[in-house]
């Protein structure tokens, strides 16, 4: 909500267009508003609303909208008492995120740790059965469906599955050693660093501090403040979203046990449209960028070894991972330990976010892939292998390991490790998994070795495998382990 507590309301847009879809319609017409800071067009409604920062801002934007399109209803609306509308603006009009017009706005805890609110416990048990139920849902319903008979199934039954529970991390404060913040204005509509208090799809740009998030370590705290630093002493406009307009984007931290850390931001170097000028801003932005980053000595107990900057002009929150890093100051990389193994960990290479939880996490893993019912040492498919955690991990128990990732810098950074490590039974092929397993299956007869040696372990990145890879995975014949 705005401070000063009122929207814009437009009646009679199209009701089968979702919020992008409004959002370009209405700037074909009015041009680009500046200081919005919410658009809301719910799907299969013909209404679309939108929030302003300023006062001033509303009155401009109105004037724009009412002389621009004779069909639109324009007029400004209160706030208050508005009951439940859909925030999302997107096609599926998920009702689960509906919120309440009178609910209080969520912090920005609330929106990154949404269990933070309840013991340790609480949270295990809550995920507990969330995962019981997914099983039942997706694995046992289905069996059930094709008249699959559990009693004389009992491998697969629901009273034998093999179910262990959550397993606690041992560590629950802190964790996280891997965080991207975001530039942007706050709800007062200054530049500021922190994390997005919703998604953009449900209208929501702006950023709150992180100093209330219970997972963020002190040493990340530490570094938002000196970002935020070198915003306020920059001059220059946070980017935003709605406009494709601004010059700070992000600030990725990446930290490991040893209160040492990497940076590395984000600018658009497009920011004037002008070669010549943006070419001298970015020289310019780069040395105030090693001034309130100095390498050269320990601040607040904040280690700095390597310092970036990322150069991204593209509309989309992730930037390729191609997209131009150049090193500023510093080391390439930093080294995190798990269990007895050293690993090179650069700024955008995968590395698990939990150091402690995955010492837990590869201990179990290494242990069911050991389980394969076969005399000789397993042969280890590591697909999606990062920077080569995993298979590392459990390189002294395997005959050989077959790492696989289509990130250039984690494959090199793979193979680095294993040389750290004294580890010479793994290889590292850069490439899309799905080709690359094809390839490898036939170059190294892998469909004819002993049935149960030939053991995969995924670890791919939050959307899931792609379908081509599980093709890839299940049409090899001699993988029974996954």
């Amino acid at each position: 909500m705005s401070e000063h507590g009122t929207k814009i309301c437009i009646q009679n847009f199209k009701r089968q267009i979702n919020g992008k879809e409004a959002r370009e319609k209405l700037f074909e017409v009015t041009g680009v508003l500046d200081g919005i800071i919410l658009f809301d067009k719910p799907y299969k409604r013909t209404q679309l609303y939108i929030t302003f920062n300023t006062k001033e801002n509303e009155q401009l934007a109105y004037d724009k909208i009412k002389s621009g399109n004779a069909n639109w209803k324009v007029f400004i609306q209160e706030e208050k008492n508005k009951g439940k509308r859909n925030r999302e603006g997107d096609d599926n009009n998920n009702a689960s995120k509906k919120q309440k017009s009178d609910e209080p706005p969520k912090t920005v805890s609330q929106v990154v740790t949404p269990l933070a609110h309840l013991t340790y416990e609480e949270q295990l048990k809550h995920k507990e059965t969330q995962h019981l139920d997914l099983i039942k849902k997706n694995y046992f319903a289905k069996l059930q469906s094709r008249d699959f008979d559990f009693t004389k199934n009992k491998k697969t039954s629901e009273d034998e599955f093999d179910w262990r529970g959550i397993i606690p991390s041992p560590v629950i404060n802190g964790y996280r050693n891997n965080c991207e913040f975001t530039c942007a204005k706050d709800d007062s509509g200054k530049n500021s660093v922190g994390f997005l208090l919703g998604s953009f799809v449900e209208g929501k740009t702006t950023v709150s501090g992180v100093d209330d998030c219970l997972h963020i370590s002190q040493t990340s705290k530490m570094l938002v403040k000196k970002m935020q630093a070198l915003i306020d002493e920059a001059g220059q406009d946070c980017y935003n979203k709605v406009d494709n307009k601004g010059f700070w984007r992000q600030m990725k931290v990446r930290e490991n046990s040893h209160q040492e850390c990497l940076v590395a931001i984000q600018i658009n170097p497009y920011y004037n449209k002008d070669l010549v000028q943006d070419k001298v801003l970015c020289e310019d932005m780069k040395n105030l960028i090693r001034k309130h980053f100095d390498l050269n000595k320990e601040s607040d107990g904040v280690l700095c070894k390597g310092l970036f900057v990322q150069h991204y002009g593209g509309i989309s929150n992730a930037a390729p991972i191609d997209s131009y890093l150049e090193k500023l100051c510093g080391q390439d990389s930093f080294v995190e330990t798990l269990g007895s193994y050293k690993f090179n960990v650069s700024p955008y290479s995968f590395f698990q976010v939990n150091s402690r939880g995955a010492e837990t996490l590869y201990g179990i893993a290494s242990e069911w892939a050991m389980q394969t019912g076969s005399d000789q040492k397993p042969i280890l498919l590591d697909v999606c292998c990062g920077t080569g955690t995993i298979g590392l991990f459990m390189s002294s128990k395997v005959e050989k390991i077959f790492g696989i990732d289509n990130n250039e810098s984690a494959c090199r950074d793979a193979e680095q490790n294993a040389k750290a490590n004294q580890v010479e039974n793994a290889q590292y092929i850069c490439g899309k998994a799905e080709e690359v397993l094809r390839d490898l299956l036939k170059k190294e007869n892998l469909n004819t070795v002993e049935e149960g040696r030939l053991v995969a372990v995924v670890d791919p990145p939050r959307a899931g495998l792609h379908p081509n890879v599980l093709k890839a995975i299940l049409n090899c014949n001699s993988l029974t382990c996954l």
